[in-house]
Parts: structure tokens; sequence; C-alpha cells
């Protein structure tokens, strides 16, 4: 036999080969590291799916909770109370607010937004007589503390 003829001899069994094998399903192992491969990619997704679901229904609670906020000060301010006090429950609602929507931001930033309400309120314990023109420290009305109350239960979705 040439060289020729045993080439195309080889040809033709690896031919015959693949015609009787190439239809075989793979074996189980194969097929179960293949499934659980693709599992792995389905759970993956799904955690990020999930993940994006409670961020969006988060944001939706938040946003909710400033469209009360806003009509709150609204009616604050359209309110016949006087002036230091509509500006001492606009002033609490905005600290307010803003924790809340620092929530939304990476842990770094909430965390520089905690340090500015935490010297918000340090300015707001000096126990100093007020000075003409400028907002006495009064108490918050029970109003105010329920909004902000219950923006603190809202914001734990």
């Amino acid at each position: 036999m040439s060289d020729s003829q045993e080439h195309e001899e080889q040809t033709r069994k690896l031919d015959q080969f693949h015609d009787k094998y190439h239809q075989q399903k793979p074996p189980n192992w194969l097929r179960a590291e293949a499934e659980e491969e693709a599992t792995a990619r389905t759970d993956a997704y799904n955690v990020r799916r999930h993940a994006l679901e409670v961020d969006e229904q988060k944001q939706e609670g938040i946003r909710e909770h400033l469209e009360g906020v806003i009509k709150r000060m609204e009616q604050v301010i359209d309110s016949p109370v006087e002036v230091a006090m509509k500006r001492i429950e606009v002033d609490a609602a905005t600290i307010a607010v803003l924790a809340v929507v620092s929530e939304l931001l990476p842990e770094q930033i909430q965390e520089q937004v905690r340090t500015i309400v935490a010297l918000h309120e340090k300015t707001w314990n000096i126990d100093m007589p007020a000075v003409e023109g400028e907002t006495p420290r009064k108490p918050l009305s029970q109003e105010l503390i329920d909004t902000i109350a219950l923006e603190d239960d809202s914001s734990e979705v």
C-alpha cells in the first residue's frame, strides 16, 4: 500500500467512526457540568436582577416619601404659623430628606452626609439666646416628628 492509499483508508475509517458516534449524547458527567455552569450563570443573573428590583423599590419608596415631604413643607410655608416656626420645620424636613436620600449613595458618601447631619444637630443643640432676625430653637411640631418618623420606617424597604 502506498502512503496515499494508507491516508485514504485512515480518512475513510475516521469518517465511518464520526458517522457512527457523532449523534451520541455527551456523557452524564459532562452534561452535569454544563447544567451546573448554566445554573450558576442563571443564579448570578437572578441575584443581580433581584438587587436591581430592590433598588428600584427603595427608590420608589423614597420618591413617594419625598413627595409627601414637599407637600408638608408647602403646607408649613402657607400656614399661619409664625415665620420662626416655619423656618424650624422646613429646616428639620430638609435635614431629614438629606438623610433619606443619602441612602441611595455609596457608603463613603453616606458617611459624609451623616457627619453633615450630626454637625447640623450639634449646631442646633448649642444653647444660646436667639439673636434678633435669626431662627430661635423651638421644639418641633408633632406632625413634623410623625412625618420624619414615617420616613425612617419607609427607608427600610
